[in-house]
């Protein structure tokens, strides 16, 4: 059971959320007014905050933004509960601090199950080390790493994230490219902001503002679009990847095609590094390479999977022969797809245009195995 402080000016809706989550086993607290909550806040221990956005006084957003400036009550899950329900809104609400947004009219499940996540979040967070800037983070980290250029790593990496989207997940896609903004290109968005415009010790408000939304809903922090020399420091990047999955249930990296400070912090705090190899010589040879040097950097509790891509209908090596040089078989199997490059050319994710093609198939099962896996 949890307590929860409801801050809705609508007098219809107070005794509606009082009533339905006590059915659900919570205890609800009531304030009227953007101020009148952030008084019962201070005053009170509640376990989660339910804010509308549109009140009289102060709306929730402003509200958010000050309960995140409280120390009393800067960890406290925030739902942001609105008629309203465009994509700047949810922006809006990452951007103030809220751990979640859910647009009325709503189903009770839907309530319980989105305030079941953030609770069990907001535990997650109290068990875990700490990030630099005094959260501790909760959402996993997913890195697609191919040391080997020419694999298929951004192609992965976007399938994956779009395909996480596709099935309810709140996923933020960092690329870490140095080499111009690929995840950009492949998604046809334009980057007027990117991590080259991340502060050295950047805060979650800073952070959100310079993620970019694509049409699916998938969030994205851009690569510049030109070649740079240098990824994000290891400081200021630990403190983005903090920040973010806060706000995200899974951050999936596109990693730099060199151990960089950003890739190598990143692959220390992975859940899951996915080492995307194709049936061809050199890159067989650097996934032995990666796989050896992986077991220097990674958590423990981390899992490291191997991708066997194929990028061309062409197979220079039997996948016989690739698990031999691997030592063990690959953990998930990606098919040609003839659709792809036309895919790339038209700026359009075959996970988005054609999602039961071959190539999103089988990233598609593999999300939903993600997905499981987190329940």
């Amino acid at each position: 059971m949890a307590k929860v402080l409801v801050v809705d000016d609508d007098s219809d809706m107070r005794p509606l959320m009082r009533v339905t989550l006590t059915k659900l086993g919570h205890t609800a607290t009531l304030a009227a007014r953007g101020e009148e909550g952030l008084q019962l806040a201070e005053a009170g221990e509640f376990d989660a905050i339910i804010l509308d956005v549109m009140m009289p006084d102060i709306d929730g957003y402003e509200v958010t933004r000050r309960l995140r400036a409280n120390p009393r009550t800067a960890d406290v899950p925030i739902l942001i509960l609105t008629a309203r329900a465009q994509a700047a809104d949810f922006d809006s609400a990452i951007e103030a601090g809220a751990d979640g947004y859910l647009a009325k009219p709503f189903e009770a499940e839907v309530l319980n199950r989105r305030l079941g996540d953030l609770l069990k979040q907001a535990a997650a967070r109290r068990t875990a080390e700490p990030g630099p800037g005094g959260h501790s983070p909760s959402g996993r980290v997913i890195v697609v790493l191919g040391l080997r250029g020419g694999v298929g790593s951004t192609t992965v990496a976007v399938t994956l994230a779009g395909a996480l989207v596709r099935i309810g997940r709140r996923v933020c896609l960092v690329d870490l490219t140095t080499s111009g903004g690929h995840v950009g290109l492949n998604l046809r968005l334009a980057a007027p902001t990117t991590w080259a415009n991340l502060p050295a010790a950047p805060d979650s408000t800073v952070v959100a503002q310079q993620l970019l939304r694509h049409d699916s809903g998938l969030l994205v922090l851009a690569a510049p679009q030109q070649p740079v020399r240098l990824g994000p420091p290891a400081a200021a990047f630990r403190a983005t990847l903090d920040a973010l999955q806060i706000f995200f249930t899974d951050v999936v990296v596109d990693a730099a095609a060199v151990l960089d400070e950003a890739t190598w912090m990143a692959l220390g705090l992975a859940e899951r590094i996915l080492v995307i190899v194709t049936p061809e010589v050199c890159a067989v040879h650097t996934a032995v390479g990666t796989l050896k040097l992986l077991d220097t950097v990674r958590r423990p509790e981390s899992q490291v999977e191997i991708v066997l891509n194929h990028v061309s209908p062409d197979h220079n090596l039997p996948p016989a022969a690739v698990e031999r040089a691997l030592g063990r078989p690959p953990d998930l199997f990606i098919p040609y797809d003839r659709q792809q490059p036309v895919a790339l050319t038209n700026g359009t994710p075959l996970i988005f245009a054609q999602p039961g093609a071959a190539l999103p198939a089988a990233v598609g099962a593999y999300a939903q195995q993600l997905k499981e896996a987190a329940a």
